[in-house]
């Protein structure tokens, strides 16, 4: 919602663009509210689905899936989730989907792991409380909210493979699901966290149109983005 209102004042800059913000309400996926004619621009996952012709401007941000377990937990991998409790965020959220992506990946997704849906901070107060084996957070590079649970003494991120090694297991999962991005998140990121480089996967934040705008209007509402960068 802030970005969209930043990205609103930027587009009002716009000659012949006049920008207000939808917030979302009920439905968490803002690109059905924009088929259903409810808005004309959006900022959606790469990985969101909906039944209809849409347009890419740019792509805005992205967010990686951060997996925190407890280090005497015995979990090396993700295959070692198995009969595990791991929290997943609201239900239907975007930390929901990709982890979903993820586990099925690995063949969980009929079962296998026991996937709790709860709002983020009440998944947070379980699992330091060691009522779950492991929490995913979708988050950006520096996320606080992951920050703030590596603080926990006994905690730390879990990688999904070496990102050294010859096609480790992100570059698995991107040819799988091509919307998904591959990345590493560097060592002592957030203070003496992660010991040692960490794989992770994560998706877009794309903004995104309904098909018929127009082409200059789509090339001046890019346009407006990348002149407005560093305020955004």
């Amino acid at each position: 919602y802030r970005l969209g209102t930043a990205l609103a004042d930027v587009f009002n800059d716009v000659r012949g663009v006049r920008a207000s913000v939808v917030e979302g309400k009920d439905n968490r996926n803002s690109l059905q509210r924009m088929l259903a004619g409810d808005a004309e621009l959006a900022v959606a996952f790469s990985d969101s689905e909906g039944d209809g012709e849409v347009r890419t401007l740019v792509p805005l941000y992205e967010l990686y899936l951060y997996i925190i377990v407890w280090e005497d937990a015995a979990i090396p991998d993700v295959p070692a989730l198995k009969g595990r409790k791991v929290g997943a965020g609201p239900a239907g959220s975007g930390t929901d989907s990709v982890a979903r992506r993820l586990l099925g990946h690995y063949g969980f997704d009929s079962g296998g792991v026991q996937v709790v849906n709860d709002s983020h901070r009440t998944i947070s107060k379980a699992f330091l409380k060691r009522e779950l084996d492991a929490v995913f957070l979708l988050g950006s590079i520096e996320s606080k909210a992951v920050s703030r649970m590596l603080r926990a003494p006994g905690t730390k991120l879990l990688s999904l493979d070496d990102p050294e090694r010859v096609a480790p297991v992100m570059d698995g999962i991107v040819s799988k699901h091509p919307f998904v991005v591959s990345h590493i998140i560097p060592k002592h990121l957030f203070g003496a966290k992660p010991a040692n480089p960490t794989g992770v996967i994560g998706v877009h934040a794309l903004l995104v149109a309904r098909s018929e705008l127009s082409d200059e209007r789509a090339r001046d509402l890019t346009r407006s983005v990348f002149a407005h960068k560093v305020q955004l």
